[in-house]
């Protein structure tokens, strides 16, 4: 048999609980009991408690009066539930039978009721016939008298008796319906079953009621023999009822007892264990960039940090200068996404029917287009684009993207042109300083788009995502950059390291000029407060670091004074042109300053991954993420990426762990789909301890 190996994983990758108090309890059997004896920190020589044994319900019986054996005690106690039930279904049975000899008799009455009917009928229809014979006899007489008439009367006198025939007849019929429906037969013949009268005659139900009649009194016998059978085992219920009590008062004398730092031992099983669930170990790693993008996110879990680097947002492009002046502008808040795979809300789309983006970025009519409105959920990057295109029209699938102002960048082909319907994919790069996108689609029945992490389009989920909004204080104002780092824990902390600054002719710190290779510069005095910082950003000159060496440039010099350089000022003498010039067109930007100002956080909305495929980005910059990983995922992460022949199979960030051969590397770079994997260049030869190793840090 093999050694056992013993392997130790870093405890900072593992969510831990708080160490609790473990006594050590002993039990022993004494006699007619048990001996408790309790030893823990504050009690080292022990303390015992002895439970001691009731009587059993034997014993108490035969305290009562019981001459039998307890064999013979615990043999009728067993038999109870057995006569139990046989009296709850004698009395079911019972129950029955008294209900359908009830129907019975209902049945019998309404069949002596209609039997009477018929009898009543045949009655009436007798006495017409009689009328009818009568009323053609005093007929017949007439014409003897009334010579002149006698052959009316003759006429007459055979319809009254042909009536009188009728009648006969008719009562004829009635007697034996009276007959069928009271005793089952008709002319002195049983009923045949398509008679309206079988099994529905008064005769029939009196015998059914008979007979239910006795089942009734059978069952109430059983049904009184079941009820005392019940009451016998109620009564051994209840003496046993009485021992359980006496039991739980025993109990809950030895839980008392117990010191109070031990009453967690008593918390019920269900609820220890979901706490062990949720401080077992798990594994985190990390993803980064404009968006996180990982592939192995376990489900439901929060995350154990975030950090998002806030940049400020410069409309336009290309070099700012005084004829291409490029606005900057801040944040008061951030708001952090989270997806699945599909990072398009179908919900937020806004879609407008008979609309164009053109290639200025602005809207035109078309019939044959939709266009989305300013669609702000996405950040910098490269995606994976498509669609299910409904239409047969060659038509491309066209995206344009703006600034944070809305102001245009540039606009592109998601998907070239082409004809047919089906899904159409194509790949789109969305600028650094876009945060808004508008999509245009042929109208008609174009679904199920989706934007996606990478190259590759796979196949359509729709989208399954939130969005967590973070406030910043009040104190802080408009940030133009720093750092926001939310904890596990729902607190956070904002750290504000760059700030915006406007020279304008208000500003009368000046000192001079100077003039370096022919360029013509304006010098600030000393502003302490951005002694070794830097200008990050601004709107109409180029930053710079040192001294410009040409036009609409600009720079900080290590002691805090500014140095501008720009076309406008090249034949100006005195600074006081300078302030003149600047009240009317001042310049804006952002310094980056060696140190911040931090602010706290609290009652920041939790996020929690999703199982498998998440997507994580902010609005106001780039963001990294510890995030909780599913063990199983993970470790198929690890041997997924690569086969046997030392090429990438698929994208490897940098700092992934993959194998090959059967051997563990780690990423020095990231290595594309289909490079050549090269130990020593772009990874290194590792194995399983250091990657534990690695876990830690």
């Amino acid at each position: 048999m093999a050694d056992n190996v013993i392997v130790r994983v870093p405890e900072q990758q593992f969510i831990r609980g708080e160490d609790g108090y473990s006594p050590e309890v002993t039990i022993e059997n004494i006699d007619h009991g048990h001996s408790v004896n309790i030893t823990d920190r504050e009690h080292p020589e022990g303390q015992t408690f002895n439970v001691m044994d009731g009587d059993s319900a034997y014993e108490q019986a035969v305290a009562g009066g019981y001459t039998g054996t307890e064999a013979q005690f615990n043999e009728e106690l067993a038999s109870f539930k057995e006569l139990s039930e046989q009296a709850a279904d004698s009395a079911n049975t019972a129950a029955g039978a008294a209900f359908r000899a009830q129907n019975y008799e209902r049945h019998a009455g309404d069949a002596e009721d209609a039997a009477r009917a018929y009898a009543d009928i045949a009655l009436i229809r007798m006495n017409s016939a009689d009328q009818s014979a009568q009323s053609a006899a005093g007929s017949a007489s007439n014409a003897s008298r009334d010579a002149g008439t006698a052959s009316t009367a003759a006429t007459t006198a055979t319809t009254k008796a042909g009536e009188a025939s009728d009648s006969a007849t008719a009562a004829d019929g009635s007697a034996k319906d009276a007959e069928a429906y009271a005793v089952g037969k008709r002319g002195g013949t049983d009923v045949g079953s398509s008679d309206p009268a079988y099994h529905n005659n008064a005769k029939y139900y009196a015998q059914q009621a008979s007979g239910s009649a006795s089942d009734a009194a059978t069952a109430k016998g059983a049904a009184e023999t079941a009820q005392g059978l019940a009451e016998s085992a109620q009564a051994a219920a209840e003496t046993a009822q009485g021992k359980a009590e006496d039991a739980q008062e025993a109990a809950e004398a030895v839980l008392a007892s117990i010191p109070e730092d031990y009453t967690e031992l008593s918390e019920d099983v269900d609820d220890l264990k979901s706490a062990v669930d949720q401080k077992a170990p798990a594994i985190y790693d990390t993803a980064s960039g404009a968006i996180a993008h990982f592939d192995d996110g376990a489900d439901g879990m929060p995350l154990k940090g975030l950090t998002v680097d806030i940049e400020p947002v410069q409309s336009g492009t290309g070099n700012p200068s005084p004829t291409n002046v490029r606005p900057i502008s801040g944040w008061t808040g951030c708001n952090v996404m989270r997806s699945g795979k599909n990072l398009f809300n179908e919900s937020l789309a806004e879609w407008k029917n008979n609309v164009l983006i053109n290639s200025s970025g602005v809207e035109v009519s078309n019939a044959g287009y939709k266009s989305t409105g300013y669609y702000s959920q996405i950040a910098p990057g490269s995606y994976a684009f498509q669609y299910n295109k409904g239409d047969t029209v060659s038509a491309p699938a066209i995206i344009a993207y703006y600034d944070k102002n809305k102001t245009f960048i540039s606009r592109t082909y998601a998907v070239d042109a082409v004809s047919g319907s089906g899904i159409k994919t194509g790949l789109v790069t969305v600028p650094d300083n876009a945060c808004f996108f508008r999509l245009s689609l042929l109208k008609n029945n174009s679904t199920n788009v989706q934007f996606e992490f990478g190259s590759t389009a796979t196949a359509y989920e729709p989208y399954q995502g939130d969005t967590y909004n973070v406030a910043f204080p009040t104190e802080a104002g408009t940030v133009y950059g720093g750092t926001l780092a939310i904890n596990a824990d729902g607190n956070g902390e904002l750290t504000e390291d760059k700030v915006y600054r406007v020279l304008d002719g208000n500003f009368a710190a000046w000192s001079g000029f100077a003039e370096t290779g022919g360029v013509k510069r304006v010098i600030s005095y000393t502003q302490p407060s951005f002694s070794g910082s830097t200008v990050y950003m601004c709107d109409s000159l180029k930053p710079v670091t040192g001294v410009p060496a040409a036009v609409d440039c600009i720079s900080l010099s290590t002691d805090g004074r500014y140095l501008l350089s720009a076309s406008w000022l090249q034949n100006f003498t005195t600074t006081n042109e300078v302030k003149a010039y600047l009240a009317d067109h001042p310049v804006a930007l952002v310094i980056q300053k060696t140190s911040g100002t931090s602010y706290s956080l609290a009652d920041i909305p939790e996020i929690k991954t999703l199982h498998g495929t998440n997507n994580i980005w902010a609005d106001c910059g780039p963001v990294s993420v510890d995030y909780p990983a599913d063990t199983k995922l993970y470790i198929q992460k690890i041997n997924a990426p690569t086969d046997d022949d030392m090429f990438a199979d698929a994208r490897i960030e940098s700092g992934k762990y993959f194998l090959v051969n059967n051997t563990l590397y780690l990423s020095t770079t990231v290595i594309p789909a289909g490079d050549t994997i090269i130990p020593g260049t772009n990874c290194t030869k590792t194995n399983l301890a250091a990657a534990l190793n690695a876990l830690n840090t």
